[in-house]
């Protein structure tokens, strides 16, 4: 009686009984047994091609981000994503309180003037009229700066990269020269220049973890270039010493025709790798950098790593987690990059040329700042795309912003003649912030345990905007003259852990804090 298949048991038709199989067993062709050799070979290959697939869908689970199961249902997935963002009435009212208590009592402070009569004559006296500070970065240890002076408009100078070490008033006591914490100063006599660049500079970085400082040159009569250094350690800085060691590693990689942006990994990786993401144009897409740290948290042996590839010019960047990269690219698209797998992804598109980038109080969430005056915030838990143009259900604020910015979004509507995809479709931020910048690339940065968003406006314009709801909480007019430009923001902290906001317009760099 034919009981189906049975394992290690064939059936014969013609004797209508089961038979062990055995080593030397031969079925025939025609047989119908799943013993024969045809069929032993067909299960094998689905067998390797099952676990193949198997490990590829592992593969991609582990490297791609999930969306976190409540907000699963299109209906629950901005309730709680509005929750966790804190923008809900409920949650939301000391956040929105503290971060305006504390911008509302800022107050602004020139640190460095370029141009002020009464700056000791050093090497840039005859040519400060000349240059503005384009790029600076803050050392929190020694609490010295970076800066990065390009050339206004005359391309026969060159741009200098100088430390800033921070100076302190002098005491005298029993003939000795005390340095005291109260009121430091930034003097020009204390300026000591590193190097310099033929051509103006584009990003200027410090990764206070490894003391490591990236410098790079957008590239004009000399090649584009990426200058790795080190500063020396908080005991061996001393107030008006230089900062830096001396030594440094220099990369031109080839087929650069610009450089645009660069980025430290604040995150080690586990095998204490450090890494360097810089942008470019011309379809280079994003190199990176590696180095193995000792240690004593020394950065060493820099390289070259693969790079990501992509079809637009790389503007902005920003690390989102210890393995993860976020490249805003010219045209309005957000990519993501794995360092692990050395793989990435075109995962969203913005309503405009993105130029600034920043990771918010999450590793999914981040700030997108763009052409034609539109910055959102986004998270990757939770994105929902829409054809550009159509507001259906948009909230009303966004409606109104959204309006407001016609020309952006008509902008979009002439483009999509020329798109490769069939329709052109951006994704639905959280929220919107005002903005005015059509095309420049200025400044923007944000700070996670304030819940701030601050960025520098057309018209040398810095505006502090809310990180939880994008109200604006208030707008200074920083610049003196109409053709200063903000070009670097950045929150730092001070000696008593007090964060301030740093910015640089024109030949000054000015502070507001308490």
């Amino acid at each position: 009686m034919y009981r189906g298949e049975l394992p290690g048991f064939y059936w014969d038709e013609n004797k209508a009984k089961y038979f062990r199989v055995q080593e030397n067993h031969y079925a025939g062709a025609s047989s119908k047994s799943a013993y024969t050799k045809a069929k032993v070979e067909e299960l094998e290959k689905e067998n390797k091609k099952r676990k193949r697939q198997e490990t590829l869908q592992k593969q991609r689970k582990r490297h791609l981000v999930q969306r976190a199961s409540p907000l699963v249902t299109p209906r629950a997935s901005y309730i709680g994503l509005h929750a966790e963002a804190g923008q809900r009435a409920s949650i939301s009212r000391i956040l929105q309180d503290g971060a305006e208590a504390f911008a509302r009592s800022l107050d602004s402070k020139v640190l460095l003037d370029l141009e002020d009569p009464g700056s000791a004559r050093n090497l840039y006296v005859d040519y400060r009229s000349d240059f503005h500070i384009s790029h600076f970065d803050y050392d929190p240890a020694t609490r010295g700066m970076v800066l990065g002076m390009s050339p206004n408009n005359d391309f026969n100078y060159d741009s200098v990269v100088s430390v800033l070490p921070e100076c302190f008033p002098a005491t005298k006591s029993n003939d000795d020269v005390e340095y005291g914490p109260e009121n430091p100063v930034y003097t020009w006599s204390a300026v000591r220049p590193v190097s310099v660049f033929q051509s103006p500079l584009s990003s200027i970085n410090i990764n206070p973890k490894t003391r490591t400082f990236v410098t790079a040159s957008t590239g004009d009569r000399q090649p584009p270039t990426v200058q790795i250094s080190q500063l020396v350690s908080p005991e061996s800085a001393a107030p008006s010493q230089p900062l830096d060691s001396g030594i440094s590693s220099l990369f031109r990689p080839p087929n650069l025709t610009t450089i645009f942006c660069t980025a430290i990994n604040p995150w080690l990786s586990p095998d204490k790798e450090e890494h360097i993401a810089v942008g470019s144009g011309g379809g280079s897409g994003v190199n990176f950098f590696g180095a193995w740290v000792d240690s004593g948290m020394r950065s060493q042996n820099w390289r070259p790593l693969p790079a990501m590839k992509t079809y637009s010019d790389v503007l902005a960047l920003d690390w989102l987690g210890p393995n993860l990269l976020a490249a805003g690219l010219r045209d309005a698209s957000v990519m993501l990059y794995d360092i692990r797998a050395q793989q990435g992804i075109k995962r969203m598109r913005h309503h405009g040329g993105v130029v600034g980038l920043k990771r918010a109080d999450v590793d999914e969430r981040f700030v997108v700042a763009g052409m034609e005056s539109m910055m959102a915030l986004y998270d990757l838990r939770a994105l929902r795309t829409i054809d550009a143009g159509n507001l259906t259900g948009w909230s009303s604020a966004d409606k109104r912003t959204a309006k407001a910015k016609t020309r952006s979004l008509g902008f979009y509507r002439k483009q999509l003649s020329i798109m490769e995809t069939e329709a052109m479709r951006i994704a639905r931020p959280i929220c919107m912030f005002e903005y005015q910048n059509d095309y420049d690339m200025l400044g923007m940065d944000v700070s996670s345990d304030l819940g701030i968003v601050a960025a520098a406006e057309e018209g040398g314009f810095l505006r502090l905007s809310n990180l939880r709801n994008a109200a604006t909480i208030k707008r200074w007019k920083v610049s003196r003259k109409q053709d200063e430009k903000i070009r670097c923001v950045r929150f730092v902290e001070d000696e008593r852990g007090v964060p301030k906001v740093v910015v640089s317009c024109g030949a000054r760099i000015a502070e507001f804090s308490w």
